[in-house]
């Protein structure tokens, strides 16, 4: 079996992390929704639990890739990315309806 180049790993990688933040998008309603309808602590834990899920399935993703490609690229790539995804979530949480009334 022919092993993977340097070009392959770091393109492969680039796809994983960003296929990882999709995950976001797929489990997390959008910036423009959490602004407007999130009017609880009930819907903020919610939120909070799809940041968990996932940021665990784009992790998941990454090992695997890393495992195949035996490479740690795909994990530190998908965990920076999921860095930022998780901090774009709590900076529309911290602007949503229920962080202003109830200061959570």
């Amino acid at each position: 079996m022919e092993g993977i180049g340097s070009g392959e790993v770091l393109l492969t990688s680039v796809f994983v992390a960003f296929e990882g933040a999709y995950a976001y998008s797929a489990m997390l309603p959008s910036i423009m929704t959490i602004n407007t309808f999130v009017d609880s602590p009930d819907k903020i834990r919610a939120i909070r639990e799809g940041e968990l899920l996932a940021t665990v399935f784009a992790g998941l993703f990454a090992i695997t890739v890393g495992y195949v490609t035996k490479s740690w690229l795909p994990i530190w790539l998908t965990a920076l990315l999921s860095g930022f995804m998780v901090a774009v979530y709590e900076w529309a949480l911290r602007r949503s309806p229920a962080w202003v009334q109830w200061g959570r």
